[in-house]
């Protein structure tokens, strides 16, 4: 079992029963679709190229619970396995093999995780017309080994929030946090090449 899928089956194992899971789109015309579907305004980010290898530390401190400020789906608890995410993520962001081809080379990147929250918040008359807005924050530090041997830190932070609704099915809060979360992500990893750039 690789270690993302041990990760998520660890995580599912431990979860009460009537806990649910995020789902997680990566194909951007699935995400652009389940964005039309729910509401959920774009641009969203597309997947991440080739860049400085980024070695995540303590991922599994941003998973975490989905706290729903609604009276609808307040019985449906979900979980945001963020560490998941972002070992995906992180795998299409390191360099490839033809970079270092070319003589291109980066400093070492270490990425721990903080911390993440998930607040879904609903307002309205009605499951069906109730509109939403969900915010993903994720903190983390970055640690910057530079050539000269040097270490530099920083702390990051990235914070997405979209408006969208869940409809009236509260399964779709997985796929409307999915979009969000990944957004987060991308921008949490974007973050900390820019620091690998300078």
């Amino acid at each position: 079992m690789g270690g993302a899928a041990a990760v998520l089956f660890a995580m599912l194992s431990t979860c009460p029963a009537n806990a649910r899971t995020v789902e997680y789109l990566t194909d951007i015309s699935a995400i652009d679709a389940a964005a039309l579907d729910q509401g959920i305004p774009g641009p969203f980010s597309p997947a991440l190229g080739p860049g400085p290898n980024i070695a995540l530390e303590t991922p599994t401190a941003a998973d975490h619970r989905v706290i729903t400020a609604s009276i609808y789906c307040q019985a449906y608890h979900i979980e945001n396995p963020v560490s998941v995410l972002l070992q995906d993520l992180v795998a299409q962001a390191s360099h490839s093999p033809s970079l270092a081809a070319e003589g291109t080379t980066f400093p070492n990147v270490s990425l721990r995780l903080t911390s993440g929250s998930t607040l879904l918040r609903c307002m309205g008359k009605s499951d069906l017309q109730t509109a939403c807005k969900n915010r993903v924050r994720l903190t983390a530090e970055a640690i910057v080994t530079k050539a000269d041997g040097s270490i530099v830190k920083t702390p990051l932070v990235a914070q997405v929030e979209r408006p969208g609704r869940v409809g009236g099915f509260c399964g779709n809060i997985a796929r409307y946090t999915g979009i969000v979360t990944r957004e987060a992500a991308i921008d949490l990893i974007s973050q900390a090449r820019l620091l690998a750039a300078k």
